[in-house]
Order: structure tokens, then C-alpha cells, then sequence
């Protein structure tokens, strides 16, 4: 099988969280955080679940905004997947609905695109 065949083969996508980085995160869910139904889907259940960490993204953003680079890492850990979060599907949703959810509230309140 010649490597254009084996490419033809492969389906290519990128999710769009993963062409976000934790900055664009806070950038975009910085003035819409506190409007954001964190229990939305489970995300607050799920992400303890999945991690074992009950998340406080209210207060995550309050510190990353407050505090900057002292307590971003806090902001980073819940938004990036990395490695060492395996191969699990649902812990890649878990980070992803951490980004989309703000993101989601940003869109409505800016350009009043319906979001749900």
C-alpha cells in the first residue's frame, strides 16, 4: 500500500478546543464566566468523577483574572488535555466542555447567536 493510499484511508480533524489555548480560554470566558451554567450537562459531576477534583471554575477565572500568571495553572489544568489524562474519551469532553460552555455565553451575548 503506497502512503497516499494508507493517508486516504485516515480521517483528519482537529477539535476545537485542542486550536485553543488556556489564554484564549480566559480571554474569551472573561467577562461571561459568572453567567455560565456550570451544571450544565453534569460537567461539575463529571469532571470530579473523571479527575477526582470537585472544579471551582468560578473561582478559577476570579484567581487567573485577579491574581494572573500565580493561578493560572489552575486555569490550565482544567481546560488543557494533556498525556497523562490518558486515552479516555470523556475526559477529553470533560476539559472540552470547560472551554465551550463560556465560549457558548460569549457567542450569545456578542453576536446573539442562539446557544444551548
Amino acid at each position: 500500500m503506497s502512503e497516499l493510499d494508507w493517508m486516504k484511508g485516515c480521517e483528519l480533524h482537529i477539535h476545537i478546543v485542542g486550536a485553543f489555548y488556556p489564554d484564549d480560554a480566559l480571554a474569551l470566558g472573561r467577562t461571561v464566566y459568572r453567567e455560565v451554567d456550570w451544571h450544565a450537562n453534569r460537567f461539575l459531576e463529571t469532571y470530579q468523577a473523571l479527575f477526582g477534583v470537585h472544579p471551582d471554575p468560578i473561582g478559577i477565572f476570579d484567581d487567573a483574572i485577579t491574581n494572573g500568571e500565580a493561578s493560572f495553572e489552575r486555569l490550565r489544568r482544567l481546560h488543557t488535555y494533556t498525556e497523562a489524562d490518558g486515552s479516555d474519551y470523556s475526559c477529553f469532553q470533560a476539559k472540552f466542555n470547560f472551554f465551550i460552555w463560556p465560549v457558548g455565553v460569549f457567542l450569545t451575548r456578542k453576536y446573539d447567536v442562539p446557544y444551548n
